[in-house]
């Protein structure tokens, strides 16, 4: 395999540095898998997109070693080994490293990445409604998700993004300017796509928009996103985590490194204990996607504007489970003029198609 350079990584490298090689592949539909060697090749496991998850939900440093989260004994195919039979792999749904008797690396069976030809019957929701004040003047003539990035609006990027995994049914929630939203998608045909809108007469916040669904023609769980947000998040793992994990809301998140930019003074009883200088301060931040179960959407309150954070509030005052997906993949929020800039720079580029 010509590409085999491309997903082995040394296991004296950091999860940061494999969370990068993994996450380039996907874009090059590589093989979903990193397989970790030592200095002479010689495997010693394999780090998939759930192993890089379970680490980062457990709050595993990313300058830690790869060796911390990969899978120490992987499923591995002897080459020249009697009785081999590839056929019984063909059913196996990840990668699996083709290795000599000393267990040196020499290949990897797996098949072609396609992204999925199934249909979804769950249904996405985009936030669409919103003015956009911090793109201005970008959006004194048209709404947020209306701007392009290259030849195409944000809205029809993610759109297509979706449609790549499969999913073909979407609510779109506009308010401001939402004629425009409306002319240019439609009902959807032209785009492939089942397309429905619900009209905010006023702002109904982040969760309002819930309470306008029709229950009885969605498919749950949903997937509720804002329109200002690109990702290259894999939706149908995203979903699957959500179901195998039961939970009634899933939250994707993303770190946030936040430097400050003076010494910080850590005292115990009005005594220095010490200063550090310029310390990096990390943060999970709320990525703007959502998985949402059917029963969730019983507990909104009554109120007829309800943003996100107050529906959450909502859920666990009744001790509703709320998960959280770690991303590891490329994420950028549009919201504001720089955010923009690198968004052009990264569509340009390939990062995100």
């Amino acid at each position: 395999m010509s590409n085999l350079k491309k997903i082995i990584i040394n296991e004296n490298n950091s999860i940061e540095q494999c969370i990068k090689k993994l996450n380039a592949n996907l874009n090059k539909r590589l093989p979903k898998i990193i397989v970790v060697v030592d200095k002479n090749n010689i495997v010693k496991g394999t780090v998939t997109d759930g192993d890089i998850r379970r680490g980062l939900i457990k709050k595993i440093e990313l300058s830690d070693y790869v060796s911390k989260i990969m899978k120490k004994k992987p499923v591995m195919i002897i080459k020249g080994e009697k009785n081999v039979n590839l056929h019984k792999y063909e059913n196996f749904n990840f990668p699996i490293p083709i290795v000599d008797k000393d267990k040196k690396i020499l290949d990897i069976y797996y098949k072609s990445i396609k992204f999925s030809k199934n249909l979804s019957n769950n249904s996405i929701i985009l936030m669409a409604g919103g003015f956009g004040k911090r793109l201005q003047p970008l959006t004194n003539s048209v709404p947020k998700p209306m701007i392009k990035i290259g030849e195409k609006p944000i809205l029809e990027i993610i759109i297509n993004n979706f449609k790549k995994f499969g999913y073909r049914k979407f609510i779109i929630s506009v308010h401001y300017k939402s004629e425009i939203i409306t002319k240019y998608f439609s009902n959807g045909d032209k785009f492939n796509v089942s397309i429905d809108y619900i009209n905010e007469k006023k702002p109904l916040g982040t969760a309002g928009v819930l309470k306008k669904i029709n229950r009885k023609k969605i498919s749950f769980p949903i997937i509720l996103m804002n329109s200002d947000v690109l990702t290259n998040v894999d939706f149908n793992s995203l979903i699957k985590f959500h179901k195998e994990n039961r939970n009634e809301l899933t939250i994707c998140t993303k770190k946030y490194s936040l430097k400050i930019p003076y010494g910080v003074v850590e005292q115990h009883k009005n005594k220095i204990v010490q200063i550090v200088e310029k310390p990096n301060q990390n943060f999970d931040i709320n990525a703007g996607i959502y998985v949402i179960s059917k029963n969730a959407l019983n507990f909104l309150n009554k109120d007829s504007f309800i943003n996100m954070d107050t529906f959450i509030a909502q859920l666990l005052k009744n001790n509703k489970k709320i998960g959280s997906y770690p991303l590891h993949e490329y994420w950028l929020d549009i919201g504001k003029i720089d955010d923009f800039k690198q968004a052009k720079i990264d569509i340009a580029s390939g990062i995100i198609r």
